[in-house]
């Protein structure tokens, strides 16, 4: 007769496929929602096939949660592959200005997101930019089905049915390992956690089965698991390795009786097998990574040298495992074998030591101090906690770690010939709880991984006890209530209110500023320094050129900002601009990094007073920029999300003279209505009283205030200056007509206003930077006048425009 559990598996599959597609259909459809909100500063991007990214003039158009920053650069990636025809990304110069910088992110994710785009164009024949925007919407959660839909069947038939259920549900109940493979979340770290798991759990099957095939073929998977995770992220997969290898050691040297028979303990050939394959594996992804043009030291990836240590240790576990007594195993190390083999091990960790940032860029103290004190993921537990306010969220991340409480207890009840299995479990679960502890980003690992120990130990466990309760029904109940906080959280998530939470507003913001200044800059790729966390908008909305994303490829461009933002005066922050080709600096209020910039280059720690020397640190501080550096004005739309929130650009410029940086910061002072401070300048102004663009200023400040004597003792003078007319820039240009139009003199308004227009058609860039309200004006005023505008212009000058002002236009 069939046990009624015999099948569990199966049904704990369908309903994790279910929660997955329920799950993932929510978030898409609330990402969709968001991203489909229209741009309030200038029109929205149209679509253009023949844009890598599927919208004018490089601009992109999805919106990702906070936490999917990486899946930004995955999908521009992804979008140069197609565009480029190059299959594995080395290069991209759309961070570093002005020379790019390496790309070592391994291409098996971009192929993934790519066969997804593929698919999508070929049903719906939209441009493939566009369809690489989608596929990261749903790329993830689709690999977690299929690793689920493969994993599931194995387990069960060499683990059994109750190994497989909890390894199933196990998986969606860690939180942290689940979210690797979210919606929106274009990311690696779902292929990397998945080969982790599939290289300890290949070796427990392994080490479990009494079938010689059987036990092959799972070393193999193992190792061949083991050799994809180190090709995605060595990082990442180096400590599962290492963590295998002391779980190894220790079961060898396990001292029970119940080992005094070989045939109760896994074959020494399985390691030096596990360790060949590998080692062979891992060499052959890397000549499919970097074969036959980019064969550099970098140890950061994937390497050579990470296939010798790997067979070198596999060989060393053999060895440990041949005899089982520590004594044994240390003499061997003086044989020809085992020097070898310890030699093969040591010498990866001894050239990163030796040659430091050359072969491995991590060691930077620059990027040391700024991945462990200033990025969150990099924080320990309490830390993490803390800063999330204790959120009942955040705090549902770790109560899966309660269960090592209900396992405690449970250990001794094992037989000892599960001892084995067992070590080779705990050994991952417990490095990894330890790193998760010190470090957050651990922490989707070291669930898998208690997951993975807490399934063995269940099955380890014997059915019936003499006790009133089942260790296997404690620890399945324990189990049952770490599901409640996923079922919370998706409750949570399918009952909260629709509408866009405050991140979701910032992201906007984000998007908001990138796509104006794609407008404001047109062709011209605009190069901006920028706090880290706001590079990476600017450049996927934008199609900007940064300096500093959160990456150690990009060493030199974040030392290159760092530099700019710390500079000791304003020639050197000059000098850095124009050496790095900056051409705008842009600072929020909601992604400020200035003073960790300026503490991390000059060496200071985070919690240091900060520099009275710093160049940005004194322009927030003073507000007056440099002859070089002009204010912009960027007005984000009214929102209660956005409340206390500022938003700062600086254009760099050729270097200005007195007067001249004083009538630009006066405009700004009007183009943001900030009227009372540009009071504060008409004293100055009217030093000036032969350079026309002052008085310009001048007269604009009395129309606002409506004093109509001082607004036509200013337009008296300025009219003397007629015979310097011809050489205004257009956006005076612009205000004088305006003001000639107030004042009634439509013959001369006419008559500049039509040079306004020979002005842009000869400067598109300049027409590009004008203030919304001087294209309305100018629109306007050309309408009333019977001028007509360039076709081309007036269809530009709507895109440059907020959508709610194209009404006034009507």
């Amino acid at each position: 007769m069939t046990s009624p559990t015999r099948y569990a598996w199966l049904a704990a599959l369908l309903l994790a496929l279910a929660f997955i597609a329920i799950d993932s259909a929510q978030r898409i459809g609330s990402f969709e929602e968001i991203s489909s909100v229209p741009d309030a500063l200038v029109a929205s991007p149209t679509t253009d096939a023949a844009s890598p990214t599927g919208y004018e003039n490089g601009q992109r158009h999805l919106i990702l949660p906070r936490y999917g920053i990486d899946g930004y650069h995955w999908l521009m990636q992804t979008q140069q592959m197609f565009a480029t025809g190059d299959a594995r990304i080395r290069h991209v110069d759309y961070d570093n200005a002005p020379d790019g910088r390496e790309v070592h992110w391994a291409s098996p994710f971009r192929w993934w997101l790519g066969l997804f785009a593929c698919i999508d164009h070929a049903i719906t024949d939209a441009p493939i930019g566009q369809c690489v925007e989608r596929a990261g919407l749903y790329a993830n959660p689709l690999l977690l089905a299929v690793f689920l839909i493969a994993l599931a069947p194995y387990t069960a038939r060499h683990l059994g049915g109750t190994f497989s259920t909890w390894l199933t549900l196990g998986s969606l109940a860690a939180l942290p390992f689940a979210d690797y493979f979210g919606a929106g979340n274009p990311d690696h770290h779902g292929l990397v956690a998945a080969s982790a798991l599939l290289s300890v759990l290949g070796l427990l099957i392994a080490v479990t089965t009494s079938n010689a095939s059987s036990a092959r073929n799972a070393t193999i998977l193992s190792a061949l698991a083991g050799a994809f995770g180190l090709w995605i992220s060595s990082a990442s997969q180096v400590p599962v390795l290492l963590a295998l290898g002391l779980g190894s050691l220790a079961a060898a040297w396990l001292k029970n009786p119940a080992h005094t028979s070989p045939s109760l303990a896994p074959s020494p050939a399985l390691w030096r097998l596990w360790g060949r394959i590998g080692a062979a594996a891992s060499l052959a992804t890397w000549l499919i990574e970097y074969f036959p043009s980019h064969l550099s030291w970098r140890l950061e990836v994937n390497h050579p040298l990470y296939a010798l240590a790997w067979l070198g240790g596999g060989e060393l576990l053999r060895l440990a495992w041949l005899d089982r007594r520590p004594a044994t195993f240390f003499r061997s190390l003086a044989s020809p074998t085992g020097a070898l083999s310890l030699l093969a091990v040591i010498t990866l960790p001894a050239v990163i030591v030796l040659s430091g940032t050359t072969v491995f860029r991590l060691s930077s103290p620059f990027l040391w101090s700024l991945h462990h004190e200033y990025i969150s993921e990099f924080q320990n537990l309490p830390t993490v906690l803390a800063q999330s306010g204790f959120a009942p969220t955040a705090v549902s991340y770790w109560l899966p770690w309660l269960l090592l409480l209900a396992a405690i207890p449970l250990w001794k009840k094992t037989p000892p010939t599960a001892r084995t299995t067992l070590l080779l479990a705990a050994a991952p679960a417990l490095i990894f709880a330890f790193l998760g502890f010190n470090q957050a980003r651990w922490n989707g690992f070291a669930q898998a991984f208690l997951l993975l120990f807490l399934a063995t130990l269940h099955r380890s466990l014997p059915a019936q006890t003499s006790s009133r309760l089942s260790p296997r029904l404690a620890l399945a109940f324990a189990a049952c209530l770490a599901l409640t906080p996923l079922l919370w959280r998706f409750i949570a998530l399918n009952t909260q209110p629709h509408g866009a939470s405050k991140n979701d507003i910032i992201q906007l913001a984000n998007r908001e500023v990138a796509h104006w200044l794609n407008r404001r800059t047109g062709p011209d790729r605009a190069v901006v320094a920028t706090s880290p966390g706001l590079s990476t908008p600017l450049a996927f909305h934008g199609g900007v050129k940064t300096l500093g994303t959160f990456y150690w490829e990009n060493l030199d461009g974040l030392e290159a900002s760092a530099s700019f933002f710390s500079a000791r005066n304003e020639a050197e922050a000059h000098r850095i601009a124009q050496a790095t080709g900056i051409t705008h600096l842009v600072l929020v209020s909601w992604s400020d990094f200035v003073e960790p910039y300026v503490k991390l280059i000059r060496g200071l720690k985070k919690d240091d007073p900060a520099p009275t020397d710093a160049f940005v640190l004194n322009l927030l501080d003073t507000k007056t920029p440099p002859p070089w550096l002009r204010p912009v004005p960027c007005v984000l739309p009214s929102n209660p999300g956005l409340d206390d929130t500022a938003v700062f650009v600086y254009e760099v410029v050729q270097p200005q003279s007195r007067e001249e940086s004083l009538a630009r910061l006066v405009q700004f002072l009007i183009d943001t209505e900030n009227l009372t401070q540009a009071v504060r300048f008409l004293p100055a102004l009217e030093q000036y009283p032969q350079f026309p663009p002052a008085q310009i200023a001048r007269a604009r400040i009395q129309l606002l205030r409506e004093d109509n004597a001082a607004f036509l003792a200013a337009m008296r003078e300025l009219l003397l200056l007629s015979p310097r007319f011809p050489a205004l820039a257009l956006e005076d240009r612009v205000q004088l007509a305006l003001l000639l139009a107030v004042v009634g003199d439509d013959t001369n308004a006419r008559r500049e206003f039509s040079r306004c227009w020979t002005q842009a058609s000869e400067n598109e860039s300049a027409f590009r930077k004008l203030p919304p309200a001087s294209l309305v004006y100018l629109l306007q005023q050309s309408t009333r006048l019977s001028l007509t505008p360039p076709a081309g212009l007036d269809r530009l000058a709507r895109t440059l425009l907020p959508p709610q002002w194209l009404a006034q236009l009507q």
